[in-house]
């Protein structure tokens, strides 16, 4: 699962190492800086989401004003390159599980999302200066089991925090593209986490060992 690997190393802090390879799944997670909220209301979720649709979507135009008339301009978009499998964001902090298809392909996404949505923010909230805390972290994905506890473990972050009693109540994740029946162009459900999660019963794995060890990798 983690062929054609190259690393670069020399990064101060854990999982900051960024692990390129090809046709390899990746969770990539950034903390707000100083643990800032990086969503201060709904709108700001929303367009952060609107950032993985207009980049993961094949084709995508936006809509712009030019000269007074609205037209559609394509964008430079990773649609090929990368796939996302799984999300959810937090009030300071966002999980992602990405499947790297092309060099490059998850580095270009996390570029251009993470410097529209702070320059978003900054404007928004009339602030200047990084949003992110460093930069964002990566874990390579090494193995099927380790793939489906990852997927559990995105999926319950609202969980965890308390900020849900079920994670179908949770609106800025993925758990909709998985169970609740809805479907989406630029999110691609993982078959073997769809078919290998109790999703009728999250909160039994917020004590499940492979779980709460895997959350202390990443923290």
């Amino acid at each position: 699962m983690v062929p054609n690997l190259c690393y670069n190393k020399g990064m101060p802090y854990k999982n900051r190492v960024k692990v390129i390879g090809t046709n390899t799944y990746y969770h990539a997670y950034a903390r707000g800086i100083n643990k800032m909220r990086i969503y201060k209301e709904n709108a700001d979720y929303i367009y952060f989401l609107y950032l993985l649709k207009k980049y993961l979507t094949k084709d995508f135009k936006e809509k712009k004003e030019v000269y007074g008339k609205e037209v559609e301009l394509p964008v430079n978009g990773v649609y090929g390159q990368v796939e996302l499998n799984v999300y959810s964001l937090m009030p300071n902090h966002f999980h992602l599980l990405l499947l790297n298809k092309e060099m490059g392909g998850m580095t270009n996404l996390m570029r251009r999302v993470l410097t529209s949505y702070t320059s978003y923010f900054n404007s928004k909230y009339q602030r200047q200066g990084p949003l992110i805390q460093g930069n964002y972290r990566v874990v390579a994905i090494r193995n099927t089991p380790q793939l489906i506890t990852t997927g559990i473990y995105i999926h319950i972050n609202s969980l965890k925090d308390g900020l849900v009693k079920r994670v179908s109540d949770y609106p800025y994740c993925s758990y909709k593209y998985y169970w609740g029946g809805k479907k989406c162009r630029w999110l691609v459900p993982n078959k073997e986490i769809k078919e290998s999660t109790d999703y009728k019963n999250f909160k039994r794995y917020l004590k499940d060992e492979s779980v709460i060890e895997y959350s202390n990798t990443v923290i």
